[in-house]
């Protein structure tokens, strides 16, 4: 996250214990998979590639929320969500959710999804003004 002054009434400094996970505790890259639901009530399942470019689970999904730049690794999404053509809502794992804006990621902007579904030798395209939801497994 990226925080400005405006976003925070005050700030505390303290000394960490732990300053992160060892370099051993990362597991390896996986590619993303779950369902993209459509606003014509049709769906397609398999592997994804978001925005055209980001398909394994350490690439980064960014947008702004009331002056915090948040970048989310898509292992920790959920579902995603567009709202109108400025903003999604993108809910973690963890349960958490957010309403991102101002980003390619989370807008109109975005170019969409491929959808590799088993037993189809060439991807699903949905653009992005025809999602409704992505849900990740």
């Amino acid at each position: 996250m990226k925080v400005t002054w405006e976003a925070f009434p005050k700030v505390t400094f303290s000394k960490l214990e732990n300053t992160g996970a060892s370099f051993d505790s990362f597991t390896a890259p996986k590619f993303k998979a779950g369902t993209v639901k459509q606003l014509n009530d049709s769906e397609v399942s398999g592997r994804i590639i978001y925005d055209i470019d980001e398909a394994l689970d350490f690439e980064i999904i960014e947008g702004k929320e009331n002056g915090i730049e948040y970048s989310i690794m898509l292992k920790n999404i959920k579902k995603i969500t567009p709202r109108n053509s400025d903003y999604s809502m993108i809910e973690l794992v963890s349960g958490k959710s957010f309403l991102l804006g101002d980003g390619r990621d989370v807008s109109d902007s975005n170019a969409g999804v491929l959808v590799f579904m088993k037993g189809k030798k060439e991807p699903a395209y949905v653009p992005w003004r025809r999602i409704d939801q992505i849900i990740f497994d």
